[in-house]
């Protein structure tokens, strides 16, 4: 924002830069691949009620093994104020009381695989915000990423590994895993068979395709279950298509973790860099969106403005703040450009950018 008024200065430099992305990328021909893709297991969406992660994530899982008529309000007794929801130790007492195998344990990344391949969703304990942590129900996970439903704000929500393992670690991998009470949960070792449109959808290629497609057709939660199950496919196509996806949807952190994963796996993709410069700009991290953008030597500055003035001539302070039409705006020049403006005498002032389309 420019401040007006005496002895006051600001500088406006427009940029030309990308906008935010109208639709999806469609998927680069040297990216392709007949790889399968991941499998998710068909875990029913529960949300959550004011401070019932907890008993939402459990009620998933008992739905996801033929549990009828159950939510997370059945588990309005357990929360505890004070602890900002339910109990680790609670919960787990709680599901064995109703007859059901729960299992609590520090996990580890090869249990929480294991269990998976086994068609068993994990429920997992992660940090939400520092001291904040938050249960998730995990349904697929691979080297690159992991795919969890949660229960305060949608299901299949896609992290890097690295990420996901960040947050799972602040709780020493707490994990849980919750079986029926019969035979039931040893006789179905196996994933639940994809739906008719998934069994369709075979190869690297056409899951990304057909992610594409989806969303260009606004089926964003079509394109976002199909693309989450292509994460394992080489390359970063799936990635930064999710990115794409989660931009439309508005969920900037994601979409910029996504597209941090896709960079990390191809740091030539410009789709990716500039899907992460958009999120972060919007989300208020304007040197981390110049960052995105100078992978791609983007932004180039366009106009500069100067508004303020009373007594300084409009060319002293431009010469002396250093930027120039034509080049391109980096972290380091922005910020020493921002320096240099307040060291002139006799005014204050900042310097902001704008991106335009």
């Amino acid at each position: 924002m420019c401040m007006r008024g005496l002895r006051t200065l600001c500088l406006l430099a427009l940029l030309l830069a990308p906008g935010a992305p109208s639709h999806a990328q469609s998927l680069a021909p040297s990216e392709r691949s007949e790889s399968s893709g991941l499998t998710l297991l068909d875990v029913p969406f529960i949300s959550q009620s004011e401070l019932l992660c907890g008993g939402a994530a459990a009620a998933m899982v008992m739905r996801y093994w033929g549990e009828r008529g159950i939510d997370s309000d059945a588990f309005q007794p357990l929360v505890d104020p004070k602890a900002g929801g339910i109990r680790t130790d609670a919960l787990t007492a709680d599901l064995v009381s109703r007859k059901w195998n729960a299992v609590a344990m520090d996990g580890s990344n090869d249990a929480l695989a294991r269990e998976l391949r086994q068609g068993r969703p994990v429920v997992a304990l992660i940090e939400d915000h520092p001291g904040t942590y938050h249960y998730v129900v995990v349904v697929a996970r691979n080297p690159d990423g992991v795919v969890f439903h949660d229960p305060a704000r949608a299901p299949f929500r896609v992290a890097s590994t690295a990420e996901f393992d960040k947050r799972w670690s602040a709780t020493n991998r707490w994990m849980l895993i919750l079986t029926p009470p019969s035979s039931e949960s040893e006789s179905r070792v196996e994933p639940p068979a994809p739906s008719e449109r998934e069994a369709r959808v075979e190869g690297c290629d056409q899951q990304i395709a057909e992610g594409v497609r989806l969303a260009q057709h606004n089926d964003l939660d079509g394109a976002e279950r199909t693309l989450a199950s292509a994460i394992s496919c080489p390359g970063d196509a799936a990635f930064r298509e999710l990115a794409g996806v989660r931009i439309l949807q508005r969920r900037w952190s994601e979409a910029a973790d996504l597209a941090s994963a896709a960079l990390a796996r191809d740091r030539s993709d410009q789709y990716a860099s500039k899907l992460l410069a958009t999120a972060r700009f919007v989300s208020d991290d304007t040197l981390g969106a110049l960052d995105a953008w100078n992978i791609v030597n983007e932004p180039r500055i366009d106009l500069i403005r100067i508004d303020g003035l009373t007594r300084s001539r409009y060319q002293v302070v431009e010469h002396a703040v250093g930027l120039k039409t034509g080049t391109t705006l980096t972290r380091g020049r922005l910020l020493r450009a921002r320096r240099r403006l307040n060291d002139l005498p006799a005014g204050y002032g900042t310097i902001d950018f704008t991106p335009l389309p």
